[in-house]
């Protein structure tokens, strides 16, 4: 295993939606990369904003840049267009709302060797959170990063696509879904299994921004819907992928069930879905074993209350 010696092109993928007021901090984030052989891919998926004129303003000072404009169609489906036009040797996705250290390209790529992805550590600017599971360098397959993906403290991180560096040629057989709220679930758990390696590296060098209010913070309808059908889709790849792992998708699909149901008894759209759950069927069996911890985890917080 040796370390790149050649300076290849990295395609940054930004999907772009009314985020004008954020556009010039990460661009100066961009200009100011201590590695310089960029693709910066601006996607401007619908906005109504003027982050379309800003972001042609960017294009006219630095050749780095292409713009492309659609229609809106969600995160996923901006991603999705850059992921058919980039031309570099490594992929990362950036938030157009976020921010990156300086040092964030030459940090990931120094460090990605032949695996297909490199993670690194991230904050969280909104109450300044910082969720250091990556203590120390490693490399695992895939399969075992998997492992990470499933853990409490470790699950954002895996689950987004930012915060992360791609091997070009890995990542183009990838596409996220369109129009769907938690599209990043619903690709992550794909990539990370079918990675041949993947490096996490110490450095917490991704600022990702929670702004409250914003369409990624509110809890609607559709986001509660779509979060269901990504959970009952990722039952079906375990399913015929790894039996562990089926298991442990049906099991958090079940907690995610009753979670909704008991958080939004009250909402008659959800609660027609959850009735009408597809292959509902299947998971009455892996309920006869579940339902009784569900019952005594719940006990246990109950007691655990009264004791406080």
């Amino acid at each position: 295993m040796t370390r790149l010696n050649k300076c290849p092109l990295i395609s940054v993928i930004i999907p772009v939606y009314n985020s004008g007021r954020f556009l010039p901090v990460i661009y100066n984030c961009l200009k100011n990369q201590s590695y310089k052989n960029l693709e910066i891919i601006f996607v401007d998926d619908g906005s109504i904003d003027d982050s379309s004129e800003i972001i042609e303003s960017f294009k006219r000072n630095d050749d780095r840049i292409t713009v492309y404009h659609k229609n809106n169609g969600g995160p996923g489906s901006a991603r999705n267009y850059g992921l058919d036009r980039f031309n570099g040797d490594f992929v990362a996705f950036i938030d157009s709302d976020d921010e990156i250290d300086n040092d964030y390209f030459l940090s990931l790529l120094s460090s990605i060797y032949d695996a297909d992805i490199c993670v690194s550590n991230y904050i969280k600017t909104l109450n300044d959170y910082y969720p250091r599971f990556i203590k120390k360098e490693k490399i695992v397959s895939g399969k075992k990063a998997i492992n990470y993906y499933f853990k409490k403290g470790s699950h954002t991180l895996m689950v987004v696509p930012w915060g992360k560096l791609f091997k070009g040629s890995f990542i183009k057989e990838y596409r996220f879904s369109d129009n769907l709220k938690a599209e990043d679930v619903d690709l992550s758990y794909k990539y990370f299994y079918e990675a041949n390696k993947v490096v996490f590296i110490p450095k917490t060098i991704y600022k990702y921004k929670t702004i409250e209010g914003s369409d990624s913070s509110r809890i609607t309808d559709k986001r509660i819907i779509d979060t269901l059908k990504v959970y009952e889709k990722r039952i079906d790849y375990f399913m015929k992928k790894n039996k562990r792992y089926y298991a442990i998708s049906t099991a958090l699909y079940l907690d995610l069930y009753y979670s909704f149901c008991f958080r939004y008894c009250d909402n008659h759209f959800v609660i027609d879905y959850l009735k009408n759950t597809p292959n509902k069927n299947r998971f009455k069996l892996f309920m006869f074993f579940y339902c009784p911890y569900l019952f005594l985890r719940a006990l246990y917080k109950k007691i655990r209350c009264c004791l406080k």
